[in-house]
């Protein structure tokens, strides 16, 4: 089950769309169109390749970072929130932050911040070590 959800796509390439989605797990998927994942693979080879929808401070760590969010990242290992109407979240990667910015008009706000509050709530209801 779903706890909150982020649909995003770009403005231009309506096809370039997915989903960020917090579980019931506390833990934050990314699920991409089929055009934004061959994007996604084709930008591992191709380092200059337009992501849409999905901008990184560092192409490099910030694929890794989509990589693992397509897997599942627990929602304690990363940092969200909606600054001047764009998007971000962040996570540690290979020994500094990346940022992953969803730009104003990608995605719908009232959802950014709705995903942001439950995530900080996943956040406060995970079992500490």
């Amino acid at each position: 089950m779903e706890r909150a959800r982020l649909a995003f796509a770009d403005r231009a390439h309506p096809s370039l769309s997915g989903v960020l989605s917090l579980d019931d797990a506390g833990r934050i998927v990314l699920r991409a169109s089929p055009e934004l994942d061959r994007t996604l693979r084709a930008a591992l080879t191709v380092p200059r390749t337009e992501l849409g929808p999905l901008h990184f401070d560092d192409i490099r760590r910030g694929l890794t970072l989509a990589i693992s969010l397509r897997r599942g990242v627990r929602a304690g290992l990363l940092h969200a929130e909606s600054l001047s109407g764009a998007f971000e979240l962040r996570a540690f990667v290979s020994g500094d932050w990346v940022r992953l910015t969803l730009a104003p008009g990608d995605f719908d706000p009232d959802d950014a911040w709705g995903f942001v509050l439950a995530m900080h709530e996943a956040k406060l209801e995970a079992p500490r070590a």
